[in-house]
């Protein structure tokens, strides 16, 4: 039963980590992007700030499929008993 409850919390704490950081990445990410879709309902500068806030909106998204994959890949890890494996290095 220890076993089970320990690689829930590290599964548990793995989740938390991965979504603060996510959460923090399209807060980051979404501000410039609110500030240049507000910008770009300009009609002068709608032409300008088309391709920076796709860019942006682009790479924010990029970086949250790669905490998703990483946190599969984690929670993979713990369940297959590797959580530690990298304390032997």
């Amino acid at each position: 039963m220890r076993n089970g409850t320990d690689k829930r919390g590290k599964k548990l704490a793995a989740i938390v980590a991965a979504a603060a950081v996510a959460v923090f990445l399209l807060f980051y990410g979404g501000f410039p992007l609110a500030v240049m879709w507000g910008l770009a309902s300009q009609e002068t500068l709608a032409r300008l700030a088309t391709a920076p806030v796709a860019l942006l909106a682009a790479v924010t998204v990029a970086a949250v499929v790669g905490i998703a994959l990483a946190l599969h890949e984690r929670l993979r890890e713990i369940d297959r008993g590797e959580e530690d494996e990298a304390k032997k290095y």
